[in-house]
């Protein structure tokens, strides 16, 4: 069994207000756990304007399929939403 982790920072574009930045937050989360069946969550920045962090968890049998499916969830948000994201870290356990 695998778990495995990223940390996504990222900077939202055209926000006027906390209340905007959670809507784009919020809708991301949803859609993570719809169609990908994974954890997510906003881990940190919470009160600032311009940018989120949020956190995405997967347990699989293996490695690649795990990395799989974590990959295709930052696609689809580098695709769907307004962000530029800064920094991807992965965490693995067993």
């Amino acid at each position: 069994m695998i778990l495995m982790g990223v940390e996504i920072e990222m900077k939202l574009w055209d926000n006027q207000s906390l209340k905007a930045k959670r809507k784009v937050i919020k809708s991301m989360i949803d859609k993570i756990h719809h169609q990908y069946k994974i954890s997510a969550a906003e881990v940190g920045r919470n009160d600032s304007l311009d940018y989120a962090h949020i956190g995405l968890g997967v347990v699989r049998n293996q490695k690649k399929e795990a990395e799989k499916v974590l990959n295709r969830v930052i696609r689809m948000i580098e695709e769907k939403y307004p962000v530029e994201i800064l920094s991807i870290s992965f965490l693995e356990g067993y």
